[in-house]
């Protein structure tokens, strides 16, 4: 189901955004200009709707590391992984806690995602203000709870990437709209909150389900990111303590719904990534010929910085990987025993060649996204998580501790589920600490995309040397080669937006 929403997706995408492309219809796109000409009946409105989605893809994006940029810089961020390939100019300043406007893996997420949410704003304002369409109540209100979600996810990452951002919740209609005055964290994370419970209302009153197996945004994703925005919001810098519980509240209704679950191993969890199974809330849908997850290919251990061969994957000869594998202090820290260190599982530090004459052995190198169906183009359809089961259960857990400790039974049996597929021996503990969960998603949510945005809100990052949760400010990653400054904490404005609006000034 996923390839035929990914076909209409990419279809969909190219009749908004690619306005200009004439030899694509044999008439004037009266769409773009005039969208109450347009829209008309449901399947026109799926159509807009599934070009919305287009950014959605954002951490997937190609730049200057081979694809995946927000992901893969993202951990370059935490200080937790290194690159065997050749360095640049962009990373280094990103090692340095010295990225500048010019930075492009800094710039890339800005035009991704404000070109997307013009999208999103254009089919609410339809949605709500076009009565004449051919379509149910029940799909309207469907169609427009997921925008509402699309615009929170998006100003969500926008947020917290950049901090005050230009806030816009009606379709741009001229070059005055680009220069817009910053609205502050506050203000945008309580328009993101706003969005979500828009979306959770819409959601139940169309009857929407809690899972979504086609890729299509779900009851469940719309809980599980609200759970997510609740609790960014009681961090830094809003520091709103009355969100701890609105977190926890809203990660126990998705677990007590019964719906999502753990799989039993991390193999089988790696080989349910293209399924849209119990464990995946919300992912990006990847196919091989229209849009493949990169993450196979950059992640190739590069040992040296030369090609392994004979190869154990085959993409072509320029790019062979080496983009990124965790530091030795990230990996040496998870606990003895721990199933997600083992061969094969999160990682791996052997593998035989694809003409099966040599066993490789090499530092240990990411697995996680490792894609048997891969191994002899280098293009993966294995969809790439945005929200995962395993998230939900650990804001629970950090929720209910608020900072501190916690006894309470819902949350030590949320931070058992992720703890116990780990690290199966241990016994179940009476109660838990933040600094527990934080190790935890250090460890579960590493090379995932989100910890450092766990780092950011909280403030506080796993110290290898030590083994103890520390304050952010002033720690230095392992492969950083500065200390963080609280500067240090946002990416710069990219500087072809600063010249286009002069209100982007910090």
């Amino acid at each position: 189901m996923k390839r035929y929403f990914t076909e209409i997706m990419t279809v969909a995408a190219a009749l908004v955004l690619t306005v200009s492309c004439t030899n694509f219809l044999k008439e004037e796109p009266k769409t773009f200009e005039q969208p109450d000409n347009f829209y008309s009946n449901e399947e026109q409105v799926r159509m807009g709707a599934n070009g919305a989605y287009y950014g959605i893809r954002t951490p997937l994006n190609s730049t200057g590391i081979g694809g995946a940029e927000v992901v893969v810089m993202g951990e370059f961020l935490c200080g937790y992984a290194e690159r065997t390939a050749n360095s640049f100019a962009d990373l280094s300043e990103i090692l340095n806690c010295s990225m500048t406007g010019n930075n492009s893996l800094a710039a890339a997420p800005w035009g991704n995602l404000y070109g997307s949410l013009n999208n999103v704003n254009t089919m609410i304002n339809v949605l709500e203000n076009k009565q004449d369409i051919d379509i149910t109540d029940a799909k309207r209100n469907q169609y427009l709870g997921e925008m509402y979600f699309l615009r929170g996810l998006y100003y969500g990452w926008l947020v917290r990437l950049y901090g005050p951002v230009p806030l816009k919740t009606t379709p741009t209609t001229g070059f005055n709209d680009a220069q817009m005055p910053l609205t502050s964290v506050e203000e945008v994370l309580g328009q993101v909150v706003s969005d979500l419970e828009h979306a959770e209302s819409l959601m139940e009153s169309a009857g929407t389900p809690w899972h979504d197996e086609s890729g299509r945004v779900s009851k469940g994703a719309v809980k599980a990111l609200l759970a997510k925005m609740y609790l960014t919001q009681a961090g830094y810098p809003v520091q709103d303590a009355s969100a701890y519980q609105k977190a926890y509240n809203k990660a126990k209704e998705v677990v007590n719904s019964g719906i999502f679950s753990l799989y039993p191993s991390y193999d089988a969890a790696r080989k349910a990534y293209n399924t849209n199974g119990v464990e995946y809330i919300f992912s990006i849908q990847c196919m091989k010929d229209q849009f493949h997850n990169p993450l196979h290919m950059v992640s190739i251990p590069r040992p040296g910085g030369m090609t392994l061969q004979p190869y154990i994957s085959m993409y072509d000869a320029t790019r062979p990987g080496g983009a990124w594998q965790p530091c030795q202090a990230l990996y040496a820290s998870y606990p003895e025993g721990d199933k997600r260190t083992e061969n094969h599982a999160y990682y791996y530090t052997s593998q035989v060649s694809m003409d099966g004459t040599v066993t490789h052995n090499f530092a240990p190198a990411l697995y996680r996204y490792w894609d048997e169906g891969a191994v002899n183009d280098g293009k993966s359809d294995r969809n790439f998580p945005l929200i995962r089961y395993t998230d939900v259960l650990l804001t629970l857990a950090e929720a209910a501790c608020a900072g501190g400790s916690t006894s309470d039974a819902a949350a030590i049996d949320a931070y058992w589920q992720v703890r116990h597929r780990a690290m199966p021996s241990e016994s179940k503990p009476a109660s838990i600490t933040f600094e527990q969960v934080f190790k935890e998603r250090i460890w579960e949510q590493a090379f995932e995309g989100e910890n450092w945005f766990n780092m950011i809100r909280t403030r506080k990052a796993l110290d290898f040397a030590t083994g103890s949760v520390v304050d952010l400010i002033g720690y230095k990653g392992p492969a950083m080669v500065a200390a963080y400054g609280e500067e240090d904490l946002l990416f710069p404005y990219p500087v072809e937006q600063v010249r286009l609006n002069p209100n982007l000034k910090r």
